[in-house]
């Protein structure tokens, strides 16, 4: 429905059939937010080609040299990875999400548990005397502990 050459007969005709039953609406949503999804993912993916094309045009290193790089490339890896841990372990709030086709069962500290259907996205906030569960998108089934 974006494309240039689209007619007003065709947006009619699109109209009629997304109101003709519910489950066209909801799959021309569904179907329009995978295909934002996709948009979004453009630029990585360019970047990833102008990197592949860029490794492709730069000269071969030599052997010790790209030993010496891969080194230095670990270590700042392995400092990076390290302190996201430790921010990551020093948040309270806790982030859980499932991508669009996939399901999780996720079980909680307190022994409570839920399962997260489909493109969905919860924070589970814990503190010393209660817990803030906030469903941001899609859907969950909650079971607490016996």
């Amino acid at each position: 429905m974006n494309a240039d050459d689209v007619t007003a007969d065709d947006r009619t005709r699109f109209e009629v059939w997304r109101g003709a039953q519910s489950c066209n609406s909801k799959t021309y949503a569904e179907l329009s937010a995978t295909w934002a999804e996709l948009v979004k993912s453009g630029p990585l993916v360019r970047a990833v080609n102008f990197g592949q094309v860029m490794n492709a045009a730069s000269p071969r290193l030599r052997r010790g040299r790209r030993w010496a790089v891969a080194a230095v490339a670990a270590g700042i890896g392995a400092i990076v990875v390290g302190g996201a841990w430790n921010l990551y372990k020093q948040t309270e709030e806790t982030r859980f999400q499932t991508a669009i086709g996939e399901q999780a069962a996720v079980a909680l500290p307190d022994g409570s548990s839920f399962d997260l259907n489909t493109n969905s996205r919860i924070w589970v906030d814990y503190s010393q005397r209660d817990r803030v569960i906030r469903l941001e998108r899609g859907e969950a089934f909650f079971q607490s502990c016996p």
